[in-house]
Parts: C-alpha cells; sequence; structure tokens
C-alpha cells in the first residue's frame, strides 16, 4: 500500500475524515426489511410437510415369448374349468340329497298305498262272503225259512265300497317341480306306471259303484222299516259294522209280490258279486299291488328308504 493511501482523507472545512467500522444506520433497517419479508417463508415452511425423496423404479421392457403366453392362456383355461366342475360337483350333491328326500317321501306315500289296499281287499272279500250268501238264501227253495237273513244279507248291497285313491302328494310335487329328472329312467317309469295304473282302476271302480241299488226290486220284496231297522244309527269307521243283526223278536215278513222279482232281484245279486269278485281276484292285484311292490322294490334297490 502507498504512502498516500494509508495518509487520513480530509474534508473541504479541513478536518480529517477517519473510516471506521461503525455500521451505518441504514443497514439495521434493510436487514430487518429483509428478515420481515423472510419471516412468513419461514413459518411457512415449518409447516410444510416434509416431501421424501421418491425414486422411480427401473424396468426392464423385454419381449415375451410365446411360451409366457401359453402358461398365461393355460392358468386361466384351469381356472374356468375348475370353476366348472366344482359347480357341477356341488349342483350334482344338492340333486342328490333332493333325491334322496323325495324316494323316501315317495316311499312312505307308497306304504300308505298298501294300507289303504288291505283295507279295501279286506272289505271286498268280506262283501263277496256275504253276496255269495245272499244268493244262497234268496234262492227259490231257501227263502221262505232264511227271511231275517236275507234281511240282513240285502242290506250289503246298498253298502258303498271304500274308494282306492293313491297317496299322490309326492308324485305331484314332483311332476310339477320337474324334479323327475332326479330320478334315473326305469325308476321313472316304474313310477308312471303304477300311478297310471292306479287311475285307470280308479275309473273302473266308480263305474262300477254308480250302478244303483235295485230299490225298486227291493221294495217289492223286503219291508221297508224292518230294511231300516237293521242300519246302525250311528257312523261307524269300519263299514262292516254299519248293518246290525236282526233282533230275534222281531217277525220278518217278505212281501206278497216277492216270487215276481226274486229272479230278477238275483241276477243283480249275481252281477255285484261277480264285479266284486274281478276287483279283489283280478284288478286290484295286477293294477295296484303288482306294480306298487316293483315300484318299491325300484325304490330299495337306488336308495337307501325304509
Amino acid at each position: 500500500m502507498s504512502k498516500e493511501q494509508n495518509k487520513p482523507r480530509t474534508s473541504s472545512a479541513g478536518r480529517e475524515y477517519k473510516k471506521t467500522s461503525a455500521p451505518s444506520p441504514f443497514v439495521p433497517r434493510v436487514a430487518e426489511a429483509k428478515l420481515q419479508k423472510s419471516a412468513p417463508v419461514f413459518a411457512s415452511n415449518a409447516n410444510a410437510p416434509k416431501v421424501s425423496e421418491v425414486h422411480q423404479p427401473i424396468h426392464v421392457h423385454h419381449e415375451k415369448r410365446w411360451m409366457d403366453y401359453f402358461f398365461e392362456f393355460l392358468m386361466v383355461f384351469l381356472a374356468v374349468i375348475l370353476g366348472f366342475l366344482f359347480e357341477n360337483l356341488r349342483e350334482h350333491s344338492v340333486e342328490q340329497r333332493r333325491a334322496k328326500e323325495y324316494a323316501q317321501s315317495l316311499y312312505n306315500d307308497l306304504k300308505k298305498d298298501v294300507e289303504a289296499v288291505k283295507e279295501l281287499l279286506d272289505l271286498k272279500n268280506w262283501r263277496s262272503k256275504k253276496l255269495d250268501s245272499l244268493m244262497t238264501v234268496t234262492s227259490a227253495s231257501e227263502i221262505e225259512t232264511h227271511v231275517p237273513e236275507a234281511y240282513y244279507l240285502s242290506c250289503v248291497l246298498v253298502i258303498p265300497d271304500r274308494a282306492f285313491r293313491p297317496s299322490d302328494i309326492t308324485v305331484q310335487q314332483l311332476r310339477n317341480s320337474g324334479s323327475l329328472r332326479y330320478f334315473s329312467l326305469p325308476l321313472i317309469n316304474r313310477i308312471t306306471q303304477y300311478y297310471n295304473n292306479c287311475n285307470a282302476y280308479a275309473e273302473i271302480e266308480n263305474e262300477f259303484r254308480q250302478l244303483s241299488p235295485p230299490y225298486s226290486l227291493s221294495a217289492k220284496i223286503f219291508d221297508a222299516d224292518m230294511l231300516a231297522s237293521l242300519f246302525s244309527k250311528a257312523a261307524p269307521a269300519d263299514l262292516k259294522k254299519v248293518i246290525q243283526r236282526p233282533d230275534s223278536t222281531l217277525q220278518f215278513k217278505l212281501l206278497p209280490s216277492y216270487k215276481e222279482t226274486l229272479n230278477e232281484y238275483r241276477l243283480y245279486v249275481g252281477k255285484q258279486k261277480r264285479g266284486n269278485d274281478g276287483m279283489v281276484k283280478l284288478l286290484l292285484p295286477q293294477m295296484v299291488e303288482k306294480p306298487q311292490r316293483e315300484l318299491m322294490e325300484e325304490l330299495q334297490k337306488e336308495y337307501p328308504v325304509q
């Protein structure tokens, strides 16, 4: 540094001007202004969320081989096939369970039908015996010596038969819901054959029952009041007990006009007996009992019914 630079400076008045290190009065104000301007920035930065650095992954793109596409297709195909097989197995399990329930219900209906047929056969066999005895006592040589018995046996003609109607609640449910498809074809054929035969028998029985009793013939042989005295006043469940044996204290007599009508009356009794015997020996065993037994055996073969 030169000597001239080290010399103190002087003002125009001749006073020396010394260089001092005192800060200028303008410096703090400028600094304060800068601090005031930057203060909100610091406040806002203090409350701002911290932003972490995000590193973008590096993807390596490469062309897929045909084996990759085949593997993806195979996985999708197997998933669809397995789902389809599982759903089929579930539906098959549900159908098998319902088939067992329907089979047991149908078997219970058939057991009721077996009891109904037994009762019907028992009544018809009893009726057949009574009609056979009526044919005997109404012969020309026997009627006058067996008048009370003729009165009693003639009441059998007006006792109605018990109509046979199969229990078809389960089979109606199977038909209406389309659930017959749960069963095998041989079993469906057995079911159809049995209920068709039952309906055919019911029609034949109904036609036979509609044959009116020979009231006009009986009115010419038997006294109406004496006939009425043989019927029970109650309504018993057993049809065999509807008529009662004649009171031995009563005097049963035939009407004077009985000889003119007796032959026609016996013809009608014989027709009733033959029709009753036909149902007992042919129609019921062949049209009802046989298909009923075959259907129950088929159910026992395919399902654990009891």
